[in-house]
């Protein structure tokens, strides 16, 4: 006999909290297993091809697993599916804390923890949100815009281009597309409805995913607009020095 669930306001709070905990989770174990890899092969790491500007090609591998979640999910349990994933992303990670720097890694981590929260916050009060299609648009739109920008100062001040602005940007509307994610769980999961538990621990299920694959998608987006901007900021110069 399945088993259903009446849900409250409460509930609903109490099944966010649950998606919450177990995006955190997958964070922390990304966060571990790229600090362990930043400790012990760094050196081994920056010698091969992904040690350059390369690095972001190894966020095919999580993003395939991603892809095919639902055929991996049929053969495994949730729980050790969401550990492949956060494996997997630690190695893309890794390239990237080499390249920026352990410190500003953390600081970045650190803001985003906090803008993490805050959206969650939102998600849980907003009534409408505009859809997900358009939000990933416009981030793109808008990283796209911040990157050329960002390049033309560096060309004219012949410094090396810096990201700042892209990241905030990015986000910035990161931010938006972790509000509409919690609405749509609100959305899925309404106030005085009784609902099959089972169909809740789906949704539970995918909206920490979606959490987690937010925060971390936008990052590999900026450095992906990283290794683009570097690669238009430094063929003048390999024109001039043939």
């Amino acid at each position: 006999m399945e088993k259903y669930v009446f849900l409250f306001r409460r509930q609903q709070f109490e099944y966010l909290t649950k998606s919450v905990a177990l995006a955190s989770g997958a964070l922390l174990v990304t966060t571990t297993a790229t600090l362990a890899c930043y400790w012990f092969v760094k050196d081994n790491f920056a010698a091969s091809i992904f040690g350059g500007s390369f690095a972001w090609f190894l966020f095919f591998i999580p993003a395939l697993i991603a892809r095919y979640r639902h055929f991996i999910c049929n053969k495994i349990p949730f729980g050790l599916f969401f550990l492949l994933i956060a494996l997997s992303v630690s190695l893309p990670m890794f390239g990237i804390v080499i390249r920026a720097g352990l410190t500003l890694t953390l600081l970045s981590l650190l803001s985003a923890i906090v803008w993490f929260f805050y959206t969650l916050r939102r998600g849980m009060l907003v009534r409408k949100t505009r859809g997900i299609v358009g939000l990933y648009f416009l981030m793109l739109a808008c990283v796209f815009v911040c990157s050329l920008f960002e390049a033309i100062v560096a060309m004219i001040n012949n410094e090396a281009p810096s990201m700042y602005v892209t990241f905030i940007v990015a986000a910035i509307i990161f931010g938006k597309i972790n509000v509409h994610d919690v609405h749509q769980f609100r959305t899925q999961l309404p106030e005085g409805t009784a609902i099959k538990e089972k169909d809740i621990n789906q949704i539970v299920q995918n909206t920490a995913l979606s959490l987690y694959l937010n925060f971390i998608g936008m990052v590999f987006v900026v450095d992906f607009m990283k290794f683009v901007v570097k690669v238009w900021y430094e063929s003048p110069k390999k024109r001039v020095s043939e």
